[in-house]
């Protein structure tokens, strides 16, 4: 009943997560565009006689349904999975939570000081730190996890077959990377830290908005005792 953070279980293999996690793999391997490489298809397509147009058509027409299937589950300024997708994850894992008594734990983070950033270098650069502290999340957290831009503030990381102690584990990690850099902006370089919430199910709530409300209340603590820090609930 643990939940090891670093272990990816039989369990997890050979469940629905397990099936579910390789529809996911595929999924995002599936709506990565590649440009064309040299001697590729779109040569012929291009060099093509006339009254042949219908492999460009195909092609145009493939590449429009990924790319709105793509806008469906991803955030267009991070590539983390958007609010709507992670909702509908973290709905599929406390109910497979509940059905096989598995720990599902989320962690809520923060970029300290945004708005003055953006006030201060403007919403450029407040998009800039966006998608570096989104880096640094895909970079720490599991293939099986769900990480999600959450708001236009905060992001979030759903963790199944985790509990509180191994998402602490990765939330602490992960303030770390993000605090060590230093961001160039422009002229200036200024070091960005996150604060972060963690609670988890069964313990902290069994239904998303209570969940999430668990995790909303530790980062504010987090927040209010001076950010660039974790709080679990």
């Amino acid at each position: 009943m643990g939940g090891n953070y670093n272990d990816t279980s039989k369990f997890a293999k050979e469940s629905v997560f397990g099936n579910r996690l390789s529809q996911v793999r595929d999924t995002k391997q599936r709506l990565s565009v590649q440009p064309p490489q040299s001697g590729a298809p779109w040569e012929s397509i291009l060099s093509s006689k006339p009254g042949t147009a219908a492999p460009v058509q195909s092609v145009v027409s493939k590449q429009s349904d990924d790319d709105i299937e793509r806008l469906a589950l991803y955030d267009s300024l991070t590539d983390l999975y958007n609010h709507r997708t992670f909702m509908r994850h973290l709905t599929y894992e406390l109910k497979r939570g509940m059905r096989y008594k598995r720990p599902v734990a989320v962690c809520l983070i923060s970029i300290d000081g945004l708005d003055t950033f953006c006030r201060e270098y403007g919403d450029m650069t407040g998009d800039f730190i966006r998608k570096e502290v989104a880096r640094e999340i895909r970079n720490v957290v599991r293939d099986v996890d769900i990480p999600a831009r959450y708001s236009g503030k905060e992001f979030i990381v759903l963790f199944p077959e985790t509990n509180s102690n191994g998402a602490t584990s990765v939330a602490d990690r992960l303030k770390n990377k993000v605090g060590s850099r230093v961001l160039n902006l422009g002229t200036q370089s200024v070091r960005v830290t996150i604060s972060l919430g963690v609670a988890s199910f069964p313990t902290h709530g069994r239904e998303p908005a209570e969940l999430l409300g668990r995790a909303f209340q530790a980062l504010e603590i987090a927040i209010q005792r001076g950010g660039d820090r974790h709080v679990v609930m």
